[in-house]
């Protein structure tokens, strides 16, 4: 019997999905990109790190070095394997193209840029990741009031703050250290 004639598979399709703004933009692999992807994942899941990042590689080598959801993972990995300088690139990318569909990249890189020491850029990726979030997630607010509070900005850690507990408080929360904090960093700030 003859074999039939050849098909081509269908692109997968892999869908981004924004709290707010435009459509979802939709991202797609042809299948053996989409298998590395599904193996990277897999090893990822299995706490086969380096695997995960050979397999995140092949699919970034197959897609001209950029598919977002990709790069974010695979900086996730690096991230676990401490190759600090490593995930800030592919963050980097993420951020500057694709950071308003996916603001958690905002918040890895400030988080990277912090744990190098480079705390001005940490705050700027903390803001970055407070304005491109919604709706906003309070925990950014009390990142950022430890980096400022790490560069000497008692006034901008101050204000942070204030701006967390507004956001709590409009969810009846109100945390028990909240006025003790407060008051220290007023303290300071003046």
């Amino acid at each position: 019997e003859a074999p039939g004639p050849k098909t081509t598979p269908k692109p997968t399709r892999i869908e981004a999905k924004s709290a707010s703004g435009p459509a979802p933009k939709r991202f797609a692999l042809d299948q053996t990109s989409y298998d590395f992807l599904q193996k990277a994942r897999n090893a990822n899941e299995q706490g086969k790190l380096t695997e995960a990042v050979d397999n995140f590689q092949r699919v970034l080598s197959r897609q001209g070095g950029y598919f977002a959801p990709a790069n974010l993972e695979l900086s996730y990995v690096l991230l676990n394997l401490k190759r600090y300088d490593d995930a800030m690139g592919y963050l980097i990318a993420v951020s500057k193209r694709d950071g308003a569909r996916y603001p958690i990249s905002y918040f890895h890189l400030a988080r990277t840029y912090e744990v190098k020491g480079d705390l001005k850029n940490a705050e700027a990726a903390f803001v970055q990741a407070i304005n491109a979030h919604s709706p906003t997630n309070s925990q950014f607010f009390l990142d950022l009031i430890r980096v400022r509070e790490k560069q000497g900005d008692y006034k901008g850690a101050l204000d942070a703050l204030e701006r967390y507990l507004a956001l709590v408080q409009e969810h009846g929360q109100k945390p028990a250290w909240s006025d003790q904090r407060l008051a220290e960093l007023r303290a300071k700030a003046h």
